[in-house]
């Protein structure tokens, strides 16, 4: 066997569910460079259970096999506590009469992963009606929940996250959304109206759980490493991808193709589609593949081009932000929510209490975030 040269190759091939030996060349930095990787990238419990399972378990280094053995009874753990609680949040919007749909990684854990502890997750992502922002925030709260201050309004933000200390010193966090993603060009490619309408049950968790489709479910998973990440490469991400390319039908890749040829998301769907290729072997249909080059129209907006290195990542990403937006008048309206974001979410970001101090600190986050988004990061 070819031994995997680099530390991300090393993770495809087990990823891949190959039995793959320790390097010989590696040292003790390398053991905890591997295991920070593994957290990283969200994919310790997967990697556990390929190498466990496989022949070549024994003869990893054992500070590594206790590390990895530790992270994956930590995550079944929290996984319980999780389930536990989002059992009883579900249930709670629904004695509201308020329909919820679970999307990104947790309803995946139920669907597409063998034990939901394998997919770990730092919240649980929720979308709403527009319309039901309000009785939402009533029902968390009342629950205990407590919205986190965040930059807010009508073009820079969809969503709202509230957190709770559970027990066992378990934070529990939902990410309510009321569109699909923040960036104004991809917020509405797909209607909640539409979502719901071919959302799956997920029993495991309740009768109230509802995701969903596995079609929709890919091209949300191929926006969201684009649309809010730039295309990072986490591991979880491109697997949770590849999971779902790999449970299709060819039903439901028709869908697919068409769904993102109308709604321009060709380009968007083909570049997550060939890195799961190209990293796990995923098998994909080469009619659906050729379909998403075919582009009559242009794509739906920069976000889904990748970044050219001579341009500043943040700069890019606004000014593709303003391109996408209909008039002169809606992008002074985003720039004007960038620089001035609600007084809430300041005095937490820096910690302050006086609100006197409030015009110090919008003048320093302007000339901060002037230089970072003029430098390449």
């Amino acid at each position: 066997m070819t031994h995997p040269a680099t530390q991300d190759e090393l993770l495809y091939t087990l990823l891949r569910g190959a039995a793959v030996p320790w390097p010989k060349a590696a040292d003790s930095m390398d053991e905890d460079r591997f295991l920070k990787a593994c957290v990283a990238h969200g994919v310790t419990p997967l990697v556990y259970q390929h190498l466990y399972r496989s022949s070549a378990w024994p003869a990893w280094p054992a500070a590594l096999r206790t590390g990895l053995a530790h992270y994956g009874r930590v995550q079944t753990a929290v996984a319980v506590l999780y389930e536990q609680d989002l059992v009883k949040v579900l249930a709670g919007f629904a004695a509201h009469g308020i329909q919820v749909l679970l999307m990104k990684g947790v309803p995946l854990a139920y669907t597409h992963y063998p034990d939901p502890a394998l997919r770990p997750h730092c919240d649980t992502d929720l979308l709403i009606q527009p319309q039901d922002r309000t009785a939402t925030h009533r029902l968390l709260t009342a629950q205990g929940y407590a919205p986190l201050p965040g930059v807010s309004g009508g073009l820079i933000s969809h969503q709202c996250t509230y957190v709770k200390e559970g027990t066992h010193g378990v934070r529990h966090a939902y990410d309510v959304h009321w569109k699909i993603s923040n960036p104004y060009a991809f917020a509405d490619c797909l209607s909640v109206e539409t979502l719901q309408g071919a959302a799956v049950a997920i029993t495991a968790l309740g009768p109230h759980a509802r995701a969903l489709s596995t079609v929709h479910a890919l091209i949300l998973a191929c926006i969201h490493r684009i649309a809010h990440h730039q295309h990072e490469d986490r591991l979880i991400w491109l697997y949770d991808i590849h999971l779902l390319a790999r449970s299709m039908s060819c039903a439901e890749w028709a869908e697919l193709g068409q769904l993102a040829l109308d709604t321009r998301l060709q380009e968007v769907c083909r570049l997550g589609l060939q890195l799961v290729r190209r990293h796990f072997g995923t098998a994909l249909p080469q009619d659906i593949m050729a379909r998403l080059k075919i582009s009559d129209r242009p794509l739906l907006d920069a976000p889904g081009r990748p970044l050219r290195r001579s341009h500043p990542r943040r700069l890019h990403r606004l000014a593709a932000e303003l391109c996408a937006l209909p008039s002169w008048r809606h992008q002074w309206h985003l720039l004007w929510e960038h620089a001035f974001p609600p007084a809430a979410y300041i005095l937490h970001r820096y910690a302050a209490t006086r609100r006197s101090m409030l015009p110090m600190l919008y003048l320093h986050r302007g000339v901060r975030g002037l230089w970072r988004l003029l430098h390449r990061v």
